[in-house]
C-alpha cells in the first residue's frame, strides 16, 4: 500500500470513533441532579447562573440530560422570547371617597354601599356630614375582566405631594386583606427635575373591590382618576448586582463600565445609588463584545431620596431582552454627587433559559454541562420536542424541577478540546496528501530522466 493511502486509512480510523461516539456524563465538566424525574414524565428545569458561568458555547449547545444508565435523553431549550408581545391595556375605574370621624383605624370605617344586581357600586355613604376630607377611597373593579397588574393614580392638589398608600382588596366589602405592600407615591419638582411615581404594582388577581388608604396626607390626596393597568411587563425574579469595572471621567460625562459574568438574558435595569443620596440623569448602554458599538438600552432619571422620613426609589426599568455582556452608564447630571466613582452599582434582572425533557429509562437523571469534547456542529437540543408537546397539548403536564447542587463530572479534562475530524476535513487532507505525493513522483521521474546517460 502506498504511504499516502496508508496515512488516509489511519486518519479515518482515528477520526471515526470521535464522530460516532455518543457523549457520556464524563465528557462534561459538571452536572446537576434532577430529583423527581422518572420514565415517561415531562419536566423543565430553569438554568441557574452557575451553569451559564461554565458553559463554553453561547448557543448553550454543550449541555445534555442523562438518565441513570448514562444514556442521553432528548431535550429542548426554551429561551426567553426576544419579542415580548405583552401590551398594556388601561381602563379607568369608578371610585368613591370615604370619610371618617377623627380618623379611626381602617377597620373601623362604617360604610353603607348600594349595589346593583351584578355587584356594581352605585353609591357610597361613609358619614360625610361629620368629616372634612376623604382619607380613603373605594374602587369598583367588579366589571374588570382582565388581570390587574397595577393601579395608576392621578390626584389634585399640591405638586409637592408625597403619600404612602395602602391597597386592600375584598370580594364582599366585609373582609379586607392587603393587596400589596404600602407604596410611596410622589409628584415632586425641584431644580428642573421631576419625580413622578403614580403606579402601585399588584399581582394579576382581579378582586371585586379595592380600598386605597392614605390617612397621613388627606389634604394632598384628592383623587381624580384611578386606572387599571393590565399586561404590564413582568419584572424577572433573578437579580444580579454588578460593580464598576472601570470609570472614565475625562469627558463632559462620567462613564462607568460594567460586565456580566455570563451571557444571560437581561430584561430589567436599576442603578444602585448610595442610600438617600439624590438623583442622576443617565443613559444605560450595552454591547455583546468589546469591539462592537454601544447600543442605548434606556435614558432617564434614577433616584434614591429620603423625604419626610420615607424612602423614595425609582422602579426598575424594563428593557428590551438582550444577552449583551458589556454595559456602560453615562451620567449627564448628578445631583449631590450620588454617583461618585466607586459608589455606583448596576442591578440587572435576568430571565433563565429552561431545559425541557421527557423522561426515558431509569433514574436518577442528571443535567450535564460545559464540554469541549462535543462535535462543534452539534445542536443545543431537539427542536421537534417542544413542537410535539404543543401539538399534543401536553405543555400543561410539564412539571418544573428544582435542581440539586452542582457536582463534578469530568472536571477540567472535559474542558480541554479534542481533535474531531469531519469528512470534509478528511477529503481536503486526502487531496493535499495526494497532490504532495504526485509532485514527489513527478520530481522523482524528472530526476531519473536527468541522470540517464546521453544516448550515443
Amino acid at each position: 500500500m502506498r504511504p499516502s493511502a496508508l496515512l488516509l486509512v489511519l486518519l479515518l480510523a482515528l477520526a471515526r470513533p470521535a464522530c460516532a461516539a455518543a457523549p457520556v456524563p464524563g465528557d462534561f465538566a459538571s452536572g446537576l441532579d434532577l430529583p423527581g424525574a422518572a420514565d415517561g414524565g415531562a419536566y423543565s428545569v430553569a438554568l441557574p447562573l452557575a451553569v451559564y458561568e461554565q458553559l463554553t458555547r453561547d448557543d448553550l449547545a454543550d449541555l445534555r440530560v442523562f438518565n441513570g444508565a448514562g444514556e442521553v435523553v432528548a431535550h429542548a431549550l426554551r429561551r426567553p422570547d426576544p419579542a415580548d408581545d405583552r401590551r398594556e391595556t388601561r381602563r379607568d375605574l369608578p371610585f368613591f371617597p370615604l370619610t371618617t370621624i377623627d380618623r379611626p383605624a381602617r377597620d373601623d370605617l362604617s360604610l353603607r354601599v348600594r349595589r346593583d344586581r351584578d355587584g356594581t357600586v352605585l353609591t357610597v355613604d361613609a358619614g360625610r356630614a361629620a368629616a372634612t376630607a376623604p382619607t380613603a377611597y373605594l374602587v369598583d373593579a367588579s366589571r374588570l375582566d382582565t388581570g390587574l397588574d397595577a393601579l395608576e393614580l392621578r390626584w389634585q392638589g399640591s405638586s409637592q405631594a408625597l403619600c404612602t398608600v395602602q391597597v386592600s382588596q375584598s370580594d364582599d366589602l366585609a373582609r379586607w386583606t392587603a393587596a400589596a405592600p404600602p407604596a410611596v407615591l410622589a409628584d415632586l419638582e425641584a431644580d428642573g427635575q421631576t419625580v413622578s411615581r403614580r403606579r402601585i404594582p399588584l399581582h394579576g388577581r382581579v378582586p371585586a373591590y379595592l380600598r386605597l388608604d392614605a390617612p397621613d396626607c388627606a389634604d394632598r390626596f384628592a383623587l381624580r382618576q384611578v386606572t387599571a393597568v393590565s399586561g404590564a411587563p413582568t419584572l424577572p425574579a433573578n437579580r444580579l448586582v454588578l460593580t464598576p469595572a472601570g470609570v472614565d471621567s475625562r469627558g463632559p460625562e462620567r462613564q462607568v463600565d460594567f460586565s456580566l459574568p455570563a451571557r444571560v438574558t437581561v430584561r430589567s435595569l436599576q442603578l444602585l445609588l448610595p442610600a438617600a443620596a439624590g438623583a442622576v440623569q443617565a443613559t444605560v448602554l450595552s454591547r455583546p463584545t468589546e469591539s462592537e458599538p454601544w447600543r442605548t438600552a434606556h435614558t432617564g432619571l434614577f433616584y434614591d431620596l429620603s423625604l419626610q422620613g420615607r424612602r423614595l426609589l425609582n422602579d426598575p426599568v424594563v428593557c428590551a431582552p438582550t444577552t449583551d455582556r458589556y454595559w456602560q452608564v453615562r451620567l449627564h447630571a448628578d445631583r449631590g454627587g450620588a454617583a461618585a466613582a466607586g459608589r455606583l452599582g448596576l442591578e440587572v434582572g435576568w430571565q433563565p433559559d429552561q431545559v425541557i425533557f421527557v423522561g426515558r429509562g431509569p433514574g436518577p437523571y442528571t443535567l450535564a454541562f460545559a464540554s469541549r469534547r462535543l462535535d462543534p456542529r452539534s445542536s443545543h437540543g431537539d427542536g421537534l420536542l417542544l413542537g410535539a408537546l404543543d401539538a399534543t397539548r401536553s405543555t400543561a403536564l410539564i412539571r418544573p424541577i428544582e435542581p440539586g447542587p452542582i457536582r463534578v463530572l469530568g472536571g477540567e479534562a472535559a474542558l480541554r478540546p479534542v481533535l474531531v475530524a469531519s469528512w470534509t476535513t478528511l477529503v481536503l487532507w486526502a487531496v493535499l496528501i495526494a497532490g504532495v505525493a504526485l509532485l514527489g513522483l513527478m520530481a522523482r521521474s524528472l530526476l531519473k530522466e536527468t541522470r540517464k546517460p546521453p544516448s550515443p
